[in-house]
């Protein structure tokens, strides 16, 4: 047998409601929440499309995922100028709090990971485009 109890819900003013009836009632709201949450869709994933959009203002055929921010051989400020895929630099300046400052001419955007060799230098998105899609200027 299950306890009665004066209600505080909306559904049911001033009179008064079974437990396991109440509990059955949260359980489904939380099941819905769950469902609806599940259907949220990340951060990481949300900042993915959003990044893939600025490079569809540059050039529409490049594919963000695809698109890596190398270094050159200048060493100096490295800390201001992070290496590795897009999505991977955003992460790391908004983790550091650091506004990317790339040397023009030293680091560039190519489609393979670690080369500066220019025959995989990325077509319509330079590095000064890279810093504004970073850091909206």
């Amino acid at each position: 047998m299950s306890a009665s109890y004066n209600s505080l819900m909306l559904d049911a003013p001033q009179g008064t409601v079974q437990a396991s009836t109440e509990l059955a009632k949260v359980r489904q709201v939380g099941e819905q929440l769950l469902a609806f949450l599940g259907d949220v869709p990340s951060f990481k994933e949300m900042t993915r499309d959003r990044l893939a959009l600025k490079v569809h203002e540059y050039n529409v055929a490049l594919n963000a995922e695809n698109i890596f921010i190398t270094r050159g051989a200048y060493t100096a400020e490295q800390k201001t100028r992070p290496s590795g895929t897009l999505l991977d630099v955003f992460f790391e300046c908004l983790e550091k709090n650091i506004s990317p400052n790339y040397i023009f001419g030293v680091d560039g955007v190519y489609t393979r990971p670690n080369t500066t060799n220019n025959a995989y230098a990325v077509q319509g998105l330079s590095i000064q485009s890279v810093e504004r899609i970073l850091v909206k200027k």
